[in-house]
């Protein structure tokens, strides 16, 4: 399963930047980008999971411990399990 990342960003008042980026499931023989993922300005409706309309959102928050390749794995796992992550950046 490769996974892709479709990023909103969000100003703050205090002129700094959170980005909120929706995992999508990149279904198996679809066209995956160059390095395998990577992040897309778009909408998170352009994510075409098979998940239900109503599954749970799980809100993945990296800590200075885990690498992205961690992160990417945490969030596929909840895929398979019916959640739909979002990771928070700041």
């Amino acid at each position: 399963m490769y996974i892709t990342l479709h990023s909103s960003l969000f100003q703050m008042k205090d002129k700094g930047v959170v980005s909120i980026d929706w995992v999508c499931e990149v279904p198996s023989g679809g066209a995956v980008p160059a390095g395998g993922g990577g992040r897309n300005e778009s909408r998170p409706s352009v994510c075409r999971n098979s998940l239900h309309k109503r599954s749970a959102i799980l809100l993945v928050i990296p800590s200075l411990y885990l690498g992205s390749g961690s992160v990417a794995v945490f969030c596929k796992r909840a895929l398979r399990k019916g959640f739909r992550p979002v990771v928070f950046n700041k």
